[in-house]
């Protein structure tokens, strides 16, 4: 009886390139040490053939299609398929699409990926690259409130972040930092402001020693709370003699015992440190003239 031995036919691409008569059962081999696409034949050529792509090339190589999409194994689609280095990707038309069967060593490029359990990377030192690259948003989204742990952010490209809300509980290291300065005008005798507006106001108009309502505040035990209040002094100087937190009346405990008194036409600076040990706010207050 004869016997005869077979060999896997292999094309090998190694530049941008449009494949329009792939053999059928061949395996193609990208090689080359840039990026480049390749552009497959309409789905609708060559329906049911399973072919066998293999990127030996350094650096990514994009599959792409005249017509229809590359759909992966959970439905998702997209216009292209990428390859990393390594990678092999098998795949067959259904005469409208491209059916990606598998893919080994590189991810499969669609616009949404859902895994059903644990996702592991290879090697486990691995970098992941989040895109969008440019202007788009990453969203961390889990059922119930989740956490990143491990994770050294900004670590060599420091960028802009903005936090609603944002816990540390080791130490924070600052190489500087700026406050908020919210400006009130016209204040008169009493007005309420918002923690939201932050912790440090600028109040010019008062017409009276005054009351300062701070609203909003956290009720959380075991917290303490800064608040300053820059007085723009007219040709009468006011100071705030009532605290409120809440709308609840807070006892200010002055520096020395004494209730300060400010000074006209000059900057005085009105400083309390709010501390809430076991469910009430209790307030130090202090005052300095400046000008």
């Amino acid at each position: 009886m004869a016997r005869y031995n077979s060999a896997t036919l292999i094309q090998t691409i190694s530049a941008a390139a449009t494949i329009n008569s792939p053999l059928e059962g061949s395996t193609v081999k990208f090689t080359g040490s840039s990026q480049y696409t390749v552009v497959l034949p309409a789905p609708a050529l060559y329906i049911g053939i399973p072919f066998t792509f293999y990127n030996a090339n350094s650096q990514t190589v994009t599959l792409s299609t005249p017509s229809g999409s590359f759909v992966s194994a959970g439905g998702s689609s997209a216009s292209t398929q990428t390859l990393l280095t390594t990678a092999t990707v098998v795949m067959s038309s259904d005469g409208t699409n491209y059916a990606v069967l598998s893919a080994i060593g590189g991810p499969v490029s669609a616009s949404t990926l859902t895994a059903a359990s644990t996702v592991t990377l290879s090697p486990a030192n691995a970098n992941v690259v989040l895109s969008p690259t440019g202007t788009g948003i990453v969203t961390v989204a889990p059922a119930t409130a989740g956490s990143l742990n491990n994770v050294t952010i900004g670590q060599s490209t420091a960028l802009a972040g903005t936090f609603t809300n944002l816990t540390a509980t080791g130490i924070t290291t600052l190489a500087e930092i700026t406050e908020v300065l919210f400006p009130i005008s016209s204040y008169g005798t009493t007005q309420s402001s918002a923690f939201t507006n932050g912790g440090v106001f600028y109040l010019t108009g008062m017409t009276g020693n005054f009351t300062f309502n701070y609203t909003g505040v956290p009720t959380t035990t075991a917290r303490t709370i800064t608040l300053t209040l820059i007085l723009g002094q007219g040709g009468t100087a006011y100071v705030p003699t009532t605290l409120q937190v809440n709308s609840a009346g807070v006892t200010i405990n002055w520096a020395g015992g004494i209730t300060p008194s400010g000074r006209a036409s000059k900057i005085d600076v009105a400083s309390f440190f709010i501390y809430n040990v076991s469910g009430t706010f209790t307030a130090v207050g202090a005052l300095s003239s400046y000008g």
